[in-house]
């Protein structure tokens, strides 16, 4: 009885240890993170209104409204989504995305609200976005040659009332596979 049990643990480890093999050498066990930007976005002078005497909004339009190019010869994956760490999904429109990204700061949080369109091969597709806990996911939709992702309104910038110092901000853009 112990022989056939002891028989059968070996030949239930042997397939399993098959089986893990199998799923790695395919590639099927995990997706795959690829860092795409992590390059800041520099607003320069601004100014902005003081709302409620509790924090600054300001509307900025960018002079490169581009944030994110990717081509495909470029990288060595092909990418199914995008991920933008700390932000918040506020709606699917029009075949673009709004979302909210919050910054922490010395003296309190930064909101950047940005209207965000995608772009394969120059051509303008619909773009949807999901919350996915703290991050939201952007799915690419067909396989592309130059991937591009655009702001496409001004963006909205909200400050705590004390916050002084230079205005920049880094969105966090994960490709996916």
């Amino acid at each position: 009885m112990q022989v056939m049990i002891t028989r059968f643990i070996k030949t239930t480890f042997v397939l399993l240890t098959a089986i893990s093999v199998l799923l790695i050498t395919s590639h099927v066990v995990n997706a795959q993170p690829l860092t795409l930007n992590r390059s800041p976005i520099l607003l320069g002078m601004v100014n902005g209104e003081v709302i409620n005497n509790q924090y600054i909004e300001i509307t900025k339009s960018l002079s490169n409204a581009t944030l994110l190019t990717v081509r495909q010869q470029d990288i060595k994956t092909i990418l199914q989504y995008l991920e933008i760490e700390n932000a918040t999904l506020n709606e699917n429109n029009d075949g673009n995305v709004t979302i909210t990204v919050t910054k922490p700061l010395e003296t309190g949080v930064m909101t950047i609200r940005a209207v965000l369109g995608l772009r394969l091969n120059g051509q303008h597709v619909n773009m949807v976005g999901e919350q996915k806990g703290t991050a939201v996911r952007f799915i690419i939709p067909t396989a592309f040659k130059q991937l591009a992702v655009n702001v496409e309104r001004p963006l909205r910038i909200q400050l705590p009332m004390s916050y002084r110092g230079p205005l920049n901000a880094t969105l966090d853009i994960t490709g996916w596979r």
